[in-house]
This record gives C-alpha cells, sequence and structure tokens, in this order.
C-alpha cells in the first residue's frame, strides 16, 4: 500500500521536473524503484543513452566482484645480472615514490634493459576523443604506469616549472597577452603563453607522454618487452592499494584513470587479456553484468570503464538494477561508503543535507545521477537519471537533478504521499501519464534513439581544463 500511493503521489510532481524547457528536445531517462525492484516512478528508463560517468558503477562494481575489496595488485621486481625484470599487472595507486624508491635498491650504475611484462599497454582507448588527449583527465592507459598517468603545471618565480619533473618535455614561455596554454603529448611540446606569478602556483594537469617509458626511465634504463618471468624470487615488491581503497578514490572524484584500470585488472584477473585489450575486456566485463548482475544485454554497449566514450550506451532502469544488486552483496558497505555524497568529490557544490550518495557523469550535453536516496522513515530508494541531447547548460541539468532528487525525498514520508496523493489525484488521469507496469504504452523501447554523433563532445570534469587554455590538434601515432 505505501508503494502504491507513494508512486501515485510521485508520478506528476517528477513528470513536471522532467519536463521543464530546458530539457525540450533532450533524451531523459528515469526511474525510481524500492530495494526489491518495485517501480515507483518511471519516465522512458529502457531508453539507451549515454551513462557518462555513471558508467563507473558498471567497472566499479565489476572490479570489487572479480577482484574482492581486499585484493592489492603486485608490481614485482628482480634484479639479474644484465638487466631489472618487472611484472606489472597494472595497480593504479602506483606512484613516482615507490618507482623511485625501488629503483633505489636494484638500479644499475649505467644504461640497463628495463624488461617489462605488462598486463595491457592500451595507450589511448580508440574512442576518446583527439582533443581530450592533452588533459590529465584522458590519460594514456598502461598497466605500467605512475601518479595516474598525469604531470603539473606549476607557475614560480614568473616561469612555468613541470612536476614532478619535465619528462622530455619542451616547454616554451611566451610572457605577456592572453593567458593560454597548448600541449601535445605525442610531441611532448607545451605552450604557455602570458604572465604567470611569482609565488608558487598550481596552474593545470596534464597527461603523461608514454607513462610505461618514462617509469622504465626511473630504473635508470630504457624499455623493452619481457616475454617471461625470472624463475627465482622477485628481489623486491611493489604492494598497491586495495582495490576498496581504489573504488572510493576512482567514484567520489570521478577518476577516469582509477575506472580502466579497475576495469582491466578485473578482466585480465584469470586469462590473460590479448593485444585487442578492450574487445575481450568488454566481453568479460559483459559476461559479469548479464550473467551475474542480471542486467539485460541489449541495454548495453560497452566501450571502456570511465565513461569517457560517446559509444557507451546503457539505460536507466539497467544502472538502477545494478545498485539494487550491488546492495546485496558481502561488499555492499564498503561500495556505499565509496559513493559520492554532498559536499565531497563531484558532489562538493551540490545537494547539501541530502541522503544521496551515489555518482554524477557529465559530458557536453550528457549529464547523469544515480544512486541511493534515504527516506524519513528509513526506507532506501534506488533512482538513476540519465539525460543526453540537452542545450541548456550543464549546470542547468544538474540543477534539474537535484531538484529531482530534493522532490524524491520531500515526497518520501507517509504523510507527504496521503497528502499529495489527494492534491495531484486529478492531475493523474493527464494523457502523458505513464504507467508503471513496464507495458509498451508506457516506455519507448529499446530502439527509440542512439547516441549523438557529431563534434563539440567536450568532457566535463573536476580535472578539466581552464576555460581560456586554447587546444592544439593531436594525433595519434
Amino acid at each position: 500500500m505505501w508503494s502504491l500511493l507513494l508512486a501515485a503521489a510521485l508520478q506528476t510532481p517528477l513528470d513536471r521536473i522532467l519536463t521543464h524547457d530546458d530539457l525540450r528536445g533532450a533524451s531523459v531517462g528515469a526511474i525510481v524503484t524500492t530495494l526489491d525492484g518495485t517501480v515507483l516512478y518511471e519516465r522512458d528508463s529502457d531508453l539507451r543513452l549515454m551513462p557518462a560517468s555513471n558508467q563507473k558503477l558498471l567497472s566499479v562494481s565489476y572490479a570489487l566482484h572479480a577482484l574482492g575489496p581486499d585484493f592489492r595488485p603486485q608490481t614485482r621486481i628482480w634484479r639479474l645480472a644484465d638487466r631489472i625484470a618487472i611484472d606489472a599487472p597494472g595497480d593504479p595507486s602506483l606512484s613516482l615514490a615507490d618507482l623511485q624508491a625501488a629503483a633505489a635498491k636494484v638500479r644499475f650504475s649505467d644504461v640497463t634493459p628495463i624488461a617489462v611484462r605488462q598486463a595491457y599497454r592500451v595507450g589511448v582507448p580508440s574512442t576518446w576523443e583527439h582533443d581530450d588527449l592533452p588533459n590529465r583527465y584522458a590519460p594514456q592507459i598502461m598497466s605500467f604506469s605512475f601518479d595516474r598517468g598525469a604531470f603539473q603545471l606549476y607557475a614560480e618565480n614568473g616561469k612555468p616549472v613541470l612536476v614532478p619533473e619535465s619528462f622530455g618535455v619542451t616547454v616554451r614561455h611566451f610572457p605577456g597577452g592572453v593567458s593560454e596554454r597548448e600541449y601535445d603529448p605525442f610531441k611532448k611540446l607545451m605552450i604557455v603563453r602570458g604572465d604567470l606569478p611569482k609565488a608558487r602556483t598550481f596552474v593545470e594537469n596534464f597527461a603523461l607522454p608514454e607513462p610505461d617509458k618514462l617509469a622504465a626511465g626511473v630504473f635508470g634504463g630504457v624499455l623493452v618487452p619481457l616475454a617471461e618471468l625470472p624463475a627465482s624470487p622477485p628481489t623486491l615488491t611493489i604492494t598497491g592499494k586495495s582495490v576498496g581503497e581504489m573504488a572510493k578514490e576512482c567514484l567520489v572524484p570521478s577518476d577516469n584513470y582509477v575506472a580502466e584500470h579497475l576495469l582491466l585488472m578485473a578482466a585480465g584477473l584469470n586469462e590473460a587479456l590479448p593485444n585487442n585489450v578492450y574487445a575481450e575486456a568488454t566481453k568479460r566485463w559483459r559476461g559479469f553484468l548479464v550473467g551475474t548482475a542480471g542486467l539485460d544485454e541489449r541495454t548495453l554497449t560497452l566501450y571502456d570503464g570511465s565513461g569517457m566514450s560517446r559509444h557507451n550506451l546503457v539505460t536507466a532502469a539497467s544502472i538502477a538494477k545494478l545498485l539494487r544488486w550491488a546492495q546485496r552483496q558481502p561488499w555492499s558497505n564498503l561500495w556505499m561508503d565509496a559513493l559520492v555524497s554532498p559536499g565531497n568529490g563531484t558532489l562538493s557544490s551540490r545537494l547539501q543535507g541530502s541522503s544521496f550518495r551515489g555518482k554524477t557523469g557529465s559530458l557536453d550535453m550528457v549529464s547523469s545521477l544515480s544512486g541511493y536516496v534515504r527516506t524519513p522513515s528509513g526506507q532506501t530508494l534506488v533512482v538513476s537519471l540519465l539525460m543526453n541531447h540537452f542545450s541548456c547548460p550543464t549546470a542547468q541539468a544538474r540543477k534539474i537533478q537535484d531538484e529531482f532528487i530534493r522532490e524524491l525525498e520531500k515526497m518520501s514520508s507517509i504523510g507527504t504521499v496521503i497528502d499529495t496523493s489527494w492534491k495531484y489525484e486529478g492531475a493523474l488521469s493527464k494523457p502523458d501519464h505513464r504507467a508503471l507496469d513496464g507495458s509498451e504504452s508506457a516506455r519507448s523501447g529499446l530502439d527509440r534513439r542512439s547516441a549523438l554523433q557529431g563534434s563539440h563532445r567536450r568532457v566535463e570534469s573536476p580535472h578539466a581544463p581552464l576555460t581560456r587554455k586554447k587546444r592544439v590538434a593531436v594525433r595519434r601515432r
């Protein structure tokens, strides 16, 4: 009875929010359910849409299931007679400091081959957009990497300074005029225009060029492939953070680097990944999502683990189902703690005071918000909102999402339900009212729309570049 009353009371006010003029012409998929799967509200929840960083919910849950929250990757290092051998299974928590400490113990006095077996060496995922590639949020994905594939540009004494060091990147500074930066990771060239402050000041993050070669350079040698690991015990081992720790470091700030590594680590756990890394990894990932989490295979188009690719497609209903599945797992408490909450990470300035815990997502003309809401009566509701193809500012789309969550929380006490169900009784008979039984009259079907193709598809993230940064054309080799 409670669910029926709540569903009736929610329909019209939530429809009103999602039919805002700013979403006219947009594709919106939305669903609200109880933890047992009872649908309280839905609007085109079976419409396949780009999830942006809501994709990380799918990849992180896969890693927690396949690897376990206590799994810690181990980078093993051997000092042999004529070379250094390294087994790099992938560790997104590996830092330059870790490598430097290891190198101090094993490196030779002269240049030595650094033979590395990498579990995966992707570089740039094939469907990422080229003008994002200079940025820290679009790092090259290789299992032998460090510092999340990024370096920083600082200003000091009016000059540009790269931190931790140049790594072969040439910096040219032209004082005066408009302040802007250009960086080509393939040419390893950065141009900084404009006056810089004298006090040490952080300016921007960028993606490391060829991070595996740079990592090998820390050991004083040149990277070469390693076909077979030494039979002897390793000279030393670098143990990374637990998957549980990395889950939070991925979801709260929406870290693309960590998401991609967690996906590939999970996919390669029991069987090595072939050269066509993502084709096989997404196949194995799909097997988990369909066979274990129970998602409908027709609702999934998987290209990467972070949501950077605009080729990813999923439905709000499938995300909600994944969220319900995660709540039933032995690591559900860790999962809830790993999600972003108001005042933190990508919700640092949103939903203050709300009970919401979940995941945000943002690309050009794409915004998503999925997670859990706690009602005043103590019940947990599952919500997923996917918005594509809107022409309003992203901030306005987020404002609409936040209003949706606020309305959901406001309507979630039984007293409010009864009062509001009377208030909206007449409105529920509107022609555009959507049924809650999953019938075709209530849903648009799986094939109504697909991802928008075209230009101007900029990724937005906490690590996005400053507005006055000029991008260079970049070409993959």
